[in-house]
C-alpha cells in the first residue's frame, strides 16, 4: 500500500508548479482508499470472530466505484486548482495499471468504503 503517490504528488504540482504531468497516456487504472477506511478494514479483519473466517484469505481493499484512471484523478485535482495546465505524455515504458475489484471484501466481510476519496477532496481542500 503507498499513500505518497498519486493524489499528493498532483496536487504538490498543481500547487506548485501549476501543471501536472500524466505519463502514459492516463489511461492507466488506480484505486483509491482514504486513510479512515483503511482502518476500519484492520480493524475489522483483526477481530477475533472473523479472523477465523477470513485465516489465510485474501482481500482487496476498497471499492470498485474508487478504481479511476489517472486523467480523472487529473481531472478532479483540476476542479480544485482550476488554473493549472495538465500535459500528457502519449507513451511511458512503465505500463503498470491497477483495476481492482472489491467484490470479495465486500461480500464476506460485509466490508464498505465510508469516505468517496475525490469527493472529499474537492469538498475539504483549500487553496
Amino acid at each position: 500500500m503507498r499513500f505518497d503517490l498519486i493524489v499528493n504528488l498532483m496536487t504538490l504540482h498543481a500547487w506548485k508548479n501549476k501543471k501536472i504531468f500524466i505519463m502514459g497516456g492516463g489511461k492507466q487504472w488506480r484505486p483509491l482508499l482514504h486513510l479512515d477506511d483503511c482502518v476500519i478494514a484492520f480493524e475489522r479483519v483483526i477481530n477475533e470472530k472473523i479472523i477465523k473466517k477470513i485465516n489465510g484469505e485474501i482481500f482487496n481493499v476498497g471499492s470498485n466505484q474508487q478504481n479511476y484512471q489517472v486523467f480523472q484523478i487529473a481531472n478532479f485535482i483540476k476542479k480544485r486548482f482550476p488554473d493549472i495546465t495538465i500535459d500528457i505524455a502519449p507513451d511511458d515504458p512503465d505500463k503498470r495499471s491497477y483495476k481492482v475489484n472489491f467484490d470479495k471484501i465486500r461480500k464476506v466481510l460485509g466490508f464498505e468504503v465510508t469516505k468517496q476519496l475525490m469527493m472529499q477532496f474537492l469538498k475539504s481542500s483549500k487553496h
